[in-house]
């Protein structure tokens, strides 16, 4: 996934830095090292023109697979612009530094608010779907694992700990839990407490000022019911072959398509602005200040409908319309991931990556899209606690500035086996809860200071071993060897961190 649309060489004291203005949605980067074809490292951007797809017709003519096009050229336009860079500024620090300066005047991003603590970002799971026996029979009920009320006593417990500056992601508050119906309206549900129980969870959020958002997706249609406004033949794209878009879940354990758990619908992106439309008003209707959207600033999707084509540049842009006009609706929007698009419009970015994809052309992690947004567009990574490694994890938000993030649910831990949902097999908020505000106070010591601070500075000081330099001064060295370093004269233990104010440590 490649969330930004630029890319950058740097050879010496020189360098070159491109942004892709136009038809960044049909672009892809190639890059490659020396001493394979030639003796030059190279990168480029190349753009899809006319996307096609093979269609296999041999259940019809026997084994035989011909090739799609799209019906038409790729109809926008195409524009680079490279910016050369030298001394200083000719490294990915460099970069950095001038596409943040550039998204400041093209879009008009702005510098966040100062906030005496870091944000502490909080997903709350409400209602999943599981098999219940009912007379014998197997039934998917919808089965609440955190209440409206459960989620105020998990709250309730953090701001004990300390934690005064909670941002709430509400998962499966609405419209029947986590694979949630097209959000054309807004249902409150009652096993999660109905409206009662909802606006008591809103009084205690506003009583306390933390921000909330429910979460909704506008991209996929997760649960197609008989009854919503979704019609598949309608309302879906369709793929190059004229084929429905649809999407399975993949069984991890043998890797083939789960058909158990049914498609995910692909919605046409020219449905999405009605889709929003209704959303907004059911927000409003509910007094519900911000929404949280999953996929739409993750995923773009084309709609290859003969006679009404959106490809992903047409796309984008409706999805940019889209958030823009959440905002002038008086809503915060939160999203998932963050592609270029979504910058000028999110007030938060959940789940940003904090790894690289770890091909084997690629060395080291780069945190690019942070040294962009921090200091303009508040972000957190991955949850803590569903991290495969919790600690690393704790000092990659450490090195990338980002905020606290934990996924919690009231329930116990097996509510979730065989579900749809056992990737929340680690989110019981009691088992984390004393590591949680740990850690937060701990963070909140070293980096609190810093909270709108930019990043000016990244580099590797030694093997695992990488140094985070914020706008005030601020040093922050993270050790991911388990056995200590020395490095600038510091030292640090194995897997810890050191941060210098003022050129003193913290």
């Amino acid at each position: 996934q490649a969330y930004l649309p630029v890319f950058g060489m740097k050879k010496g004291n020189n360098a070159f830095f491109a942004i892709i203005e136009s038809g960044d949605a049909m672009a892809r980067v190639c890059a490659d090292i020396s001493g394979k074809v030639n003796s030059y490292n190279s990168v480029c951007s190349e753009f899809i023109l006319v996307p096609n797809d093979i269609l296999d017709i041999s259940d019809y003519s026997g084994n035989y697979i011909i090739m799609v096009h799209q019906p038409r050229i790729f109809k926008g336009d195409i524009k680079v612009r490279y910016k050369f860079l030298s001394k200083e500024d000719a490294d990915y620090s460099g970069m950095a530094r001038y596409y943040r300066q550039y998204l400041e005047k093209r879009y008009g991003l702005t510098r966040t608010e100062k906030n005496e603590n870091v944000p502490f970002y909080l997903e709350l799971v409400g209602a999943i779907r599981k098999v219940h026996s009912v007379l014998g029979i197997p039934v998917n009920l919808l089965e609440p694992v955190t209440t409206y009320e459960q989620a105020i006593e998990i709250m309730e417990q953090l701001k004990r700990g300390g934690v005064d500056n909670i941002i709430l992601k509400y998962t499966g508050a609405v419209n029947e839990g986590v694979h949630h119906t097209v959000p054309t309206n807004v249902e409150l549900i009652s096993k999660l407490g109905g409206k009662r129980g909802f606006r008591k969870l809103q009084n205690y959020l506003e009583k306390n000022n933390f921000e909330y958002f429910v979460d909704l997706g506008i991209a996929y249609a997760y649960n197609n019911t008989l009854f919503d406004s979704f019609i598949p033949r309608a309302h879906a794209s369709r793929y190059i072959t004229k084929e429905i878009a649809r999407i399975y879940d993949y069984n991890i354990a043998t890797d083939i398509q789960d058909s158990d758990r049914g498609p995910y619908y692909i919605i046409s992106p020219s449905k999405i602005p009605s889709i929003i439309n209704g959303m907004i008003k059911g927000l409003n209707e509910l007094s519900i200040p911000g929404v949280s959207i999953r996929d739409a600033a993750v995923d773009l999707n084309s709609d290859f409908k003969e006679r009404a084509l959106i490809d992903r540049e047409e796309a984008k842009d409706i999805i940019s319309s889209e958030f823009r006009k959440i905002k002038e609706a008086g809503l915060n929007l939160m999203v998932d991931g963050g592609n270029a698009y979504s910058l000028p419009y999110a007030d938060y970015i959940t789940n940003i990556p904090e790894e690289s994809n770890n091909f084997h052309i690629t060395d080291e992690s780069i945190p690019f899209l942070q040294m962009v947004i921090r200091g303009y567009v508040d972000y957190t990574g991955e949850p803590i606690n569903l991290a495969s490694d919790y600690k690393r994890a704790m000092l990659k938000k450490i090195e990338v500035g980002s905020g606290v993030h934990f996924c919690f649910i009231y329930a116990e831990n097996p509510v979730v086996k065989e579900t749809y949902y056992d990737n929340y097999y680690s989110c019981e908020y009691r088992i984390w809860l004393d590591r949680a505000l740990e850690f937060y106070k701990e963070f909140n010591d070293a980096l609190g200071d810093v909270s709108n601070q930019a990043i000016i500075k990244h580099e590797k000081l030694a093997e695992n071993v990488y140094k985070t330099v914020f706008e005030n001064g601020t040093q922050v060295i993270v050790n991911y060897n388990k056995q200590p370093v020395n490095v600038e004269g510091i030292s640090i233990e194995g897997l810890d961190y050191k941060v210098m104010k003022g050129g003193q440590e913290n």
